[in-house]
């Protein structure tokens, strides 16, 4: 069993009809001021960025024999293939969404170097919740409503310890199914494909672009030139996907070091 693709349910899913797409962001907002009447106006200036998704290909080609296609009477081992096919990829997003390498793969939130431009703060020793309350105010207030904490399970273990001053656990388990466990009020995702060294507070969906060039598509042939020579079947799957941050201030990372 394997643990189902999440995190496009996570950030921002944006078609996209070529391969470059460029995104403009805002560094800096204009400003105003107060002035007296007949007085000369102050000028002021607004500057302008620019994100890039940059389309990125996963692809894998399968052959398997005629006769595992013809003897398949109970299953249609095609299908299932197809199905195990779009449960990689579905793995594979969640790993580049969470960590991706910015040059083969799309940017991860989580990757290391400052190339996201998330802000970080560092602590060391063992996580405590002055740790934590000073991550939740490194986040401008405008994120906060829809913020969450992106945290992997070992971390979840740590966190599920913490209490506050009366002695009162900050962890809350969830009011009803389907719904997310909460940590000093905020939801908290588990993604285990982030280092056990960083937790991330903030809006996920604001922050992270997922671009959507070519969803799977499946080419199934008998007539390659290994297909038709050994008597097999190729499955052939392709995805075409970006990804990166576009909105940096939307989130916040706790590092720890050793």
């Amino acid at each position: 069993m394997y643990e189902s693709p999440r995190m496009r349910n996570e950030v921002r899913v944006i078609p996209m009809r070529r391969d470059v797409m460029k995104i403009p962001s805002l560094d800096s907002r204009p400003q105003v001021t107060w002035t007296e009447e007949n007085a000369t106006k102050s000028t002021t200036t607004a500057h302008f960025n620019e994100k890039t998704l940059t389309v990125k290909k996963m692809a894998s080609i399968m052959y398997i024999s005629d006769e595992l296609v013809d003897d398949s009477t109970e299953i249609d081992v095609v299908n299932f293939i197809i199905e195990l096919f779009s449960e990689s990829i579905g793995e594979e997003e969640d790993k580049v969404i969470t960590a991706g390498n910015n040059t083969t793969q799309p940017m991860g939130y989580s990757i290391a170097g400052g190339t996201t431009g998330i802000a970080t703060r560092t602590c060391s020793g063992n996580l405590s919740f002055d740790n934590v309350i000073d991550l939740e105010y490194d986040l401008p207030r405008q994120y906060h409503s829809n913020a969450k904490f992106f945290v992997h399970r070992n971390n979840i273990r740590e966190l599920r310890k913490l209490k506050d001053t009366d002695g009162r656990y900050l962890w809350q388990d969830p009011v009803s199914v389907g719904q997310p466990a909460t940590f000093h009020g905020y939801p908290v995702f588990e993604d285990n494909n982030l280092p056990e060294s960083k937790i991330f507070f903030g809006n996920l969906k604001s922050a992270y672009w997922l671009g959507d060039r070519q969803i799977m598509t499946v080419k199934i042939s008998q007539d390659t030139e290994t297909a038709f020579t050994k008597d097999q079947t190729a499955i052939r799957v392709v995805s075409r996907i970006a990804g990166t941050v576009v909105l940096p201030d939307a989130m916040r990372a706790l590092i720890s070091i050793p």
